[in-house]
């Protein structure tokens, strides 16, 4: 369970992160914060996405380089899968907080079936699937190079 901690720790320092970026693009396109960036066409909705999915993208690799530091390997996909699993419930549980809490559910009762579904599912399915493919692959670069180090300096 500690890894999920970690994990929600290092996406709200992502969310900063996209934060701070998103006031940087702002400023560099010369357009007042709270003006959607897809106002700039392409390039601007691609950023806005990136600046939306980064948190994502920071936590499981800071998590990853964390677990390494830890164990000093490569999880196992044992491993791997039980911590995809519990970000997923915490997912699903900090979902439920925010559409009760915010009043959203009442948006979700006015959707059509297939916009339930996007809105319910693609998320935690993309915070899954981003989780799965960058942790352990930032785990294994990080013995990689662990490995690699320690080798040079015994040479």
């Amino acid at each position: 369970m500690r890894y999920v901690g970690v994990f929600w720790f290092f996406a709200a320092i992502g969310v900063v992160i996209s934060l701070m970026g998103s006031k940087y693009a702002h400023s560099v396109a010369g357009i007042p914060p709270g003006v959607p960036l897809a106002r700039l066409g392409i390039e601007g909705k691609i950023t806005q996405i990136l600046l939306m999915i980064l948190p994502f993208i920071v936590a499981p690799i800071l998590t990853g380089w964390i677990f390494h530091l830890k164990v000093q390997r490569q999880p196992i996909s044992k491993e791997t899968r039980s911590i995809t699993a519990k970000i997923v419930y915490s997912t699903i549980a900090l979902s439920i907080l925010f559409w009760v809490g915010s009043g959203a559910w009442f948006g979700l009762l006015q959707a059509t079936p297939l916009m339930i579904f996007i809105i319910l599912i693609v998320p935690i399915a993309g915070v899954a699937f981003i989780f799965w493919i960058l942790f352990p692959a930032t785990a294994r670069v990080f013995a990689y190079l662990t490995k690699t180090d320690s080798n040079n300096s015994s040479s």
